[in-house]
């Protein structure tokens, strides 16, 4: 999930989460992803920016979609899950000197001065030197039977 969503890919994924640690869940249909990565060579900071537009596709949870506190909750919940699982798989791509996602060849356009890189490892000297920043912010839309049904009949708040 974390290299799609990171390249800008995964459009109509699921993503399923459990209410409240229990055998119920709900499920979220990923609708867009505007993905962006920036690299700032003085700080050796990358900036990965991702704007998640979700649908809720089914939902078992007890708490109401009536209630936008409750939207928002749920937001929230999914930004730092996405987060937590991107900021892991970054963690691991520098444990194992691995650069799947591709940020050498996005230093390389930037700044070719920046690492040698026909000289050096890249993801072994490169890639450790990094620092990662990622922002996640999601946006349940009104999309689908369940909330424009809420929506229509003037009970969303």
């Amino acid at each position: 999930m974390a290299f799609n969503l990171i390249n800008g890919k995964g459009l109509n994924s699921t993503i399923s989460v459990s209410c409240n640690n229990d055998d119920k869940y709900y499920t979220l249909e990923l609708m867009n992803n505007s993905s962006k990565i920036e690299f700032k060579t003085k700080d050796d900071k990358f900036n990965i920016n991702l704007n998640l537009t979700y649908s809720i596709s089914e939902f078992n949870c007890e708490k109401s979609l009536l209630n936008r506190d409750n939207i928002k909750k749920i937001e929230l919940e999914i930004e730092n899950k996405i987060k937590n699982n991107i900021d892991n798989v970054l963690n691991k791509s520098i444990e194992y000197q691995s650069d799947f996602i591709g940020f050498g060849e996005i230093v390389k356009s930037k700044d070719k001065k920046y690492f040698d890189f026909n000289n050096n490892n890249w993801s072994k000297d490169g890639l450790s030197k990094l620092i990662f920043k990622t922002n996640v912010k999601v946006d349940l839309v009104k999309r689908g039977n369940l909330l424009d049904i809420i929506k229509k009949e003037g009970k969303y708040e």
